[in-house]
């Protein structure tokens, strides 16, 4: 059996659900609802939403950096409380670097948006982070085993088991083996619409991560990072059945507060979404986010750039709520989550 107290670790993780999430949506018939779905949009009123997933990374290590995640435009005030589950399960050594991860990670996040006069929008993000063992391996293996797909590490650790283990020249300089939680890093937000054409609209962007959070507990990183960037989008105004955006810029991080881990100078990001309003009252979302390498490090999961293809659906339950349900998956396999479920409840008030 694979163990980090062996010091040296075992064969690349698995790799992504992808191909078994495509799998399961032709064998339950999705296919079929996609008549439906176009004749239904085509009487479709209002523009589509464009709420987005909260797609920053929540890997253990390279989520303490802080990037900025997608906010609903044109929402005067706004709140929303999500749910969001990463699944952890990587082995990886190169050079003098080992890393170890066997978990989960559970973020609960209260983000609050308010406009001030017509082009200016202030935000706050509180994130409560809990790591843990989980309960999803199961559900996980039973899947693999479904599909007939590799499953990596998985066979030779315990499930829902937790251990997060950081060596440098074969010494431990950070473990995690114990169900630690706490507030995470908070951040806040700031953003002014700069000109809106017909086919488009630009925004600036910037904030602030707050030191708040703890690094013995994967919840904060111990410093303050800033960030800076453009958004790029649909005008929230039109009146379609589709809209887009795109949102990057970059993080420059403050120093972490774990032993050997050395942050990048400067972080870019980037966030590409598109919603389609299928439904009177549901929009189709597909997301695919990434940033560069947080650290400089030899490891690919610490020092290589990272990306994640997020697909769900938003419905919009009454003028001022709405659910939004969306699965995770790393599209460049062991730099980010192996597997994630986001449950978001929005309020406009």
């Amino acid at each position: 059996m694979i163990s980090p107290d062996s010091r040296r670790f075992g064969p690349r993780a698995r790799t992504g659900h992808l191909r078994s999430l495509l799998s399961i949506i032709g064998a339950t018939g999705i296919r079929s609802l996609v008549p439906v779905a176009i004749m239904t949009g085509a009487l479709a009123g209002p523009a589509a939403a464009q709420n987005a997933f909260t797609m920053r990374s929540t890997s253990p290590f390279p989520g303490l950096i802080s990037l900025p995640a997608r906010w609903p435009d044109a929402e005067p005030r706004s709140f929303e409380l999500s749910w969001n589950i990463a699944s952890h399960s990587i082995s990886q050594q190169s050079g003098n670097e080992s890393l170890f991860m066997d978990g989960e990670t559970h973020t609960l996040m209260a983000r609050a948006q308010r406009s001030f006069g017509s082009r200016i929008r202030a935000g706050i993000e509180v994130p409560w982070i809990a790591q843990s063992g989980g309960f999803m391996d199961s559900m996980i293996d039973s899947w693999h085993g479904w599909f007939g797909l590799p499953e990596g590490i998985r066979p030779s650790i315990p499930r829902n088991d937790l251990k997060f283990v950081y060596l440098v020249d074969d010494q431990e300089v950070y473990r995690l083996d114990q169900r630690a939680a706490g507030l995470g890093d908070i951040r806040l937000s700031l953003s002014y619409d700069l000109i809106e054409y017909e086919h488009a609209a630009i925004t600036l962007v910037g904030g602030i991560k707050l030191p708040t959070g703890d690094g013995s507990k994967l919840t904060g990183s111990g410093s303050a990072d800033y960030s800076t960037g453009l958004r790029v989008s649909s005008p929230p105004a039109r009146s379609e059945r589709y809209s887009w955006w795109l949102d990057f810029g970059i993080v420059r991080p403050g120093a972490v507060d774990i032993p050997g881990l050395q942050e990048s100078q400067q972080i870019l990001y980037y966030d590409l979404a598109l919603a389609w309003k299928a439904f009177s009252a549901v929009s189709l979302l597909a997301q695919v986010s990434g940033y560069y390498a947080p650290y400089e490090s030899s490891i690919k999961a610490l020092g290589q750039a990272g990306m994640q293809l997020g697909l769900g659906a938003d419905w919009q339950i009454s003028k001022r709520y709405s659910l939004r349900f969306g699965i995770f998956e790393d599209i460049k396999v062991e730099t980010a989550p192996d597997f994630g479920l986001e449950l978001a409840l929005g309020v406009r008030y």
